[in-house]
């Protein structure tokens, strides 16, 4: 055999040697290449949101809550149960459920809370793939309980892909005359072909949503997976409750002030009073910070492909501006009482069992019905209890003068202008 013929078989040799080296996956890569050094991102690239909104709460509702229905059917229902009081006053009180702990709990509020996260992307197929979201309470209140109570998972169903890769090649060997070891031509032929084919069906698993919650911080954390964007809007439910001790203060309703247009006798007047617990520090309402520490996908080649397997790309940290959220505004949060007051803001107070205390109404006009129905008559007491101005740690019988002087107004049990309980209840 000639060196011709020898180097031939060589070649044909090591072609056939690099079609089957040639061939490698693609479609079962999760990226070509890998930037381990980011560059810088821009100080804009990330901004974020928030704002809040009350929850309807399923606690007292007022008569117009109702439809007009409604309305009708609860008149008809007070006036059959009311007993010889005023209807006026007993519709204009909140209707409350049966039951309950006797206790009026302002300290507790329950907001909605949407997050806008935008993104300003320098390339078409670029994408944050994580954002970990937190809000951060000052002091003034913390978190009590939010939705988010266990990790959402999601599956994305990514298709099935298919891919072949085919090499081949044909060479010949023909020799001058039968029995020659002498090449002439190359024309005896000889095949090989090597193929590779990948099939497979994308599902991913990812975490959709998963959050912790600490007294003084929400956080949410999201990881987005093949062509999902994180920007947009997330919602949750959470409910704060009003850091340090309650202000408490007790509120009074009075019923029964008149039969049939008659003011009644002042030991048929029933006295209910509740327990009310409201936030101490609410100046300013209730803030929080917004934070979103995110990492983008930065495709710096193969942009011009919808699928992301023939990218080089590269894993920025970005860091949103701080946002903050107002939760809960300082009307939100007031609690407000009604007094019958001398024009030197001395408060008629009422003699209880335990302690002598403020008679503080829980709607004005309530308020305003007790005192009409005061300045009727002379009467020293309600409902067994003695009723009259503060003088030390007792309650003073009430002059002539005086009952005609007392008007009805407005006390703030946590807001300006606020008095001073004599015994906290």
């Amino acid at each position: 055999m000639t060196a011709l013929a020898t180097a031939g078989r060589l070649v044909l040799a090591a072609a056939v040697g690099c079609s089957a080296a040639c061939a490698s996956p693609v479609i079962t890569k999760r990226y070509d290449s890998l930037a381990l050094t980011p560059p810088a991102v821009a100080a804009n690239a990330i901004t974020i949101a928030g704002s809040a909104f009350p929850i309807d709460p399923a606690g007292p509702k007022l008569l117009f809550d109702l439809s007009g229905e409604g309305q009708a059917a609860l008149i008809q229902a007070v006036a059959s149960k009311l007993d010889g009081g005023s209807l006026h006053s007993a519709i204009a009180a909140p209707i409350r459920g049966g039951g309950g702990s006797g206790v009026e709990d302002f300290t507790t509020i329950s907001r909605r809370v949407v997050i806008s996260l935008e993104a300003n992307h320098p390339g078409l197929a670029d994408r944050l793939d994580r954002a970990s979201i937190t809000l951060t309470l000052e002091p003034k209140a913390t978190f009590k309980s939010w939705n988010q109570l266990a990790t959402r998972f999601e599956t994305i169903d990514l298709g099935k892909m298919n891919y072949t890769q085919k090499d081949s090649l044909s060479a010949g060997l023909e020799s001058a005359a039968p029995g020659s070891s002498e090449i002439s031509k190359a024309t005896l032929s000889a095949s090989t072909e090597r193929s590779l084919a990948e099939e497979v069906l994308l599902k991913q698993r990812y975490v959709a949503n998963m959050g912790v919650l600490t007294p003084a911080e929400a956080r949410i954390v999201q990881q987005g997976t093949v062509g999902l964007d994180l920007v947009g809007n997330l919602l949750f439910d959470v409910t704060l409750v009003a850091a340090g001790d309650p202000v408490k203060v007790w509120r009074y309703q009075i019923a029964n002030l008149y039969d049939g247009g008659q003011a009644q006798p002042a030991d048929k007047l029933r006295v209910t009073r509740r327990l009310v617990h409201a936030a101490p520090s609410i100046s300013g309402g209730w803030n929080a910070t917004l934070n979103a520490a995110c990492r983008r996908r930065t495709v710096t080649t193969g942009v011009e492909t919808l699928t992301e397997s023939d990218d080089v790309v590269t894993y920025q940290d970005a860091t949103a501006a701080q946002a903050s959220v107002l939760l809960a505004t300082e009307e939100d949060l007031k609690v407000t009482g009604w007094l019958i007051r001398m024009p030197n803001e001395e408060a008629l107070h009422v003699q209880e069992p335990d302690a002598v205390t403020m008679l503080l109404f829980d709607s004005f006009e309530g308020a305003r019905e007790f005192l009409i129905w005061l300045k009727a008559g002379n009467a020293q007491q309600v409902g067994g209890r003695a009723i009259g101005l503060l003088s030390g740690s007792n309650v003073v019988p009430l002059t002539a003068a005086q009952r005609n002087a007392l008007s009805v107004r407005t006390f703030g049990v946590n807001w300006t202008p606020k008095a001073t309980l004599l015994t906290p209840p």
